[in-house]
């Protein structure tokens, strides 16, 4: 609200976290709305908590999908997929290393029984994932260092935006808590396995994902715990993507934010 008023402004896929307005909040969602000449939303739901405080709003893909995965690959000039089969693991921060590190024993099984490579991209800040085989030693965490030398798994400790990109264009699958890991699993057409989360302020947020997987996908992409999913996997099931509607989809955002802009644009020149 502090920003001047000659500054355009336009929501683009803008995500509430939340399925209805706070009480106490309400009455200044229509005034803080006020600030921007067009709105969409990335969820549903989101349609409809603009219209209760008396604004309109488009719900569009998420920023992510307005590239292809050709167009992607092309910009950040990513690798193809690789032969062998990979399922990159990759979670939000709530879950931290112990947590991961609970888990690598199944990962590990699953490697061996089916020959795919793990990869796990581990961003938390304080993870006792180690940074290089030598801190692997000063550690002495014979588990992690058994995982950093098999050949079935991989850790990637502070991975950014490109490494994150690189493996997800060469993966197989993808098992993830993460909404915009299921974004690039559609772009990219990765057998994904999202974690439901059992946290009970997320629960609400799990709406962008079953809104999505109502919307464009097939097959088992939801499971309750990492074993469920490894089990999928295993198992051979697979989910696939409505490419046609999502080609659909990204053209009309694509429309609605070029028009979105050109409309804030001329706003701005009459003022």
């Amino acid at each position: 609200m502090d920003a001047p008023k000659d500054i355009p402004a336009i929501s683009y896929a803008a995500s509430f976290g939340t399925l209805c307005a706070q009480d106490k909040l309400e009455p200044h969602y229509g005034a803080l709305l006020d600030r921007f000449s067009a709105i969409s939303v990335r969820e549903a739901k989101g349609v409809q908590l603009v219209a209760s405080v008396g604004h309109q709003a488009t719900h569009v893909l998420d920023p992510t999908q307005l590239l292809s995965a050709a167009r992607w690959r092309e910009v950040l000039a990513l690798p193809e997929r690789r032969k062998s089969p990979v399922l990159v693991c990759y979670f939000m921060c709530q879950y931290c290393s112990d947590w991961l590190l609970a888990r690598l024993a199944a990962l590990r099984t699953f490697a061996k029984r089916t020959g795919y490579r793990v990869e796990i991209l581990v961003n938390d800040p304080v993870s006792k994932v180690p940074h290089s085989p030598k801190e692997l030693v000063r550690q002495e965490c014979r588990t992690i260092r058994y995982w950093w030398e098999s050949r079935g798994l991989r850790v990637l400790h502070g991975a950014g935006p490109r490494e994150f990109m690189k493996a997800f264009a060469g993966a197989t699958a993808v098992l993830s808590n993460s909404f915009h890991a299921l974004q690039f699993a559609s772009i990219f057409g990765l057998n994904a396995r999202i974690i439901r989360s059992s946290e009970k302020d997320r629960s609400a947020m799990f709406e962008r994902f079953t809104d999505f997987q109502a919307k464009y996908v097939q097959g088992p992409l939801f499971a309750d715990d990492v074993g469920d999913a490894l089990a999928s996997l295993e198992r051979g099931e697979t989910v696939s993507y409505d490419e046609a509607a999502l080609a659909a989809d990204r053209e009309r955002s694509l429309t609605w934010l070029r028009e979105a802009l050109a409309k804030a644009k001329a706003e701005a020149a009459n003022d």
